[in-house]
């Protein structure tokens, strides 16, 4: 069979190739690369020279002069860039034409199990604290309690739900559910958003958090200094209320911008709002910025002590720089499975959960470095 020729590259298809018709990405998928190249002209023809000296070394060694030849290709597409760093899809439709493209321009490259050819798996891990919530009969069954009842209308005739019923559920959730598991839904580490809008709706925010009128009207947020006098007229309320203003209040001068330095119970002080008039939330599925259902408009000379009360959650360092409420910076998924599972050795219940939050730190500390 005669082989193509290698086609010599002028200075002009070199800036191509170095540029490439698409877009290089640590992840562009090699089907897509692959239809770059044959776009090229020169591209096309180095690629389909490759093509032939794989067929031919899958049947028997290539002569001498031939193996060389097909060496000088390998090394002449290297410069075009989408196809050195494509990977595939494990599973697709594809799969094996998009490896069968991998390999052929790594022609002479042997074994390297130091490079996988496939995509790196993106865990939502919203998604897997939920699966594991549901594998432990009572993280399942009080998660569903919540749900029917921030879901379930009031009456047959208006859609709004009942929030005392609805808070109630999530407050007897948060406190019989290990904190492993309620606080794995409440800030599992996103990195897109559709793992931001499952960790935002954990709640229920259409019932617990934001406030409705009668059929599907939503109603306008409240101001905060009324929320804020509902709340310390009522005991509970009042006391999470105090309860998280004493262990998250900030501080500049503390490296963890808290002013006790107990992130820990920081964070469980947050979790204690949950299910009250209080109840603070995500404000939208890309970022991690927390804030309660309440504004300052219309305070008139009670601005100033509106801002107070939203600016604890809005402008708190203590919640910024907590490692929790600042998923996705360096370190803090590691630091917040580690967290989860201190103290738990002794639980056999958790070993399969354990199991995951070990391998996701250990991953999450790999890419950290």
């Amino acid at each position: 069979t005669a082989r193509p020729r290698l086609p010599r590259l002028s200075p002009l298809t070199t800036l191509t190739f170095l540029a490439g018709s698409v877009t290089v990405s640590a992840s562009v998928d090699c089907l897509v690369a692959e239809q770059g190249c044959i776009q090229e002209q020169s591209c096309m023809a180095i690629y389909r020279l490759l093509e032939y000296c794989a067929a031919e070394e899958a049947v028997a060694p290539l002569r001498a002069d031939a193996r060389l030849e097909c060496l000088e290709a390998q090394n002449s597409l290297q410069r075009y860039r989408p196809l050195q760093v494509c990977k595939c899809q494990r599973g697709s439709r594809r799969e094996e034409h998009c490896l069968k493209v991998y390999w052929t321009v790594r022609f002479a490259g042997g074994f390297d199990y130091e490079v996988s050819p496939y995509e790196e798996l993106k865990l939502n891990l919203c998604l897997k604290a939920a699966q594991d919530c549901g594998l432990y009969e009572k993280c399942g069954s009080l998660r569903s309690e919540y749900v029917v009842a921030c879901t379930k209308r009031a009456a047959v005739s208006d859609n709004s739900c009942n929030r005392q019923k609805c808070h109630k559920a999530l407050r007897r959730f948060l406190e019989r559910v290990p904190e492993e598991y309620s606080f794995a839904l409440l800030f599992c580490p996103c990195s897109d958003t559709l793992c931001g809008e499952r960790r935002r709706k954990t709640i229920v925010p259409s019932c617990s958090y934001e406030e409705n009128v009668r059929g599907e009207e939503r109603a306008g947020k409240p101001n905060c200094l009324s929320l804020q006098n509902y709340c310390s007229k009522d005991e509970l309320c009042r006391s999470r209320f105090a309860d998280f203003q004493h262990n998250c209040q900030p501080s500049p001068l503390s490296a963890s911008g808290c002013m006790r330095e107990r992130r820990t119970m920081c964070l469980k002080a947050y979790a204690g709002l949950i299910g009250t008039i209080m109840t603070p939330n995500y404000v939208s599925n890309s970022s991690t910025e927390v804030s309660q259902w309440c504004t300052c408009e219309g305070s008139g000379n009670e601005w100033q002590g509106c801002q107070r009360i939203l600016q604890m959650f809005t402008n708190n360092i203590c919640l910024r720089e907590y490692d929790v409420l600042r998923l996705g910076r360096e370190g803090s998924t590691a630091q917040f499975y580690s967290f989860l599972s201190k103290g738990k050795k002794n639980d056999t219940r958790n070993v399969l959960t354990k199991t995951v939050l070990t391998t996701v730190c250990e991953n999450q500390t790999v890419q950290d470095k």
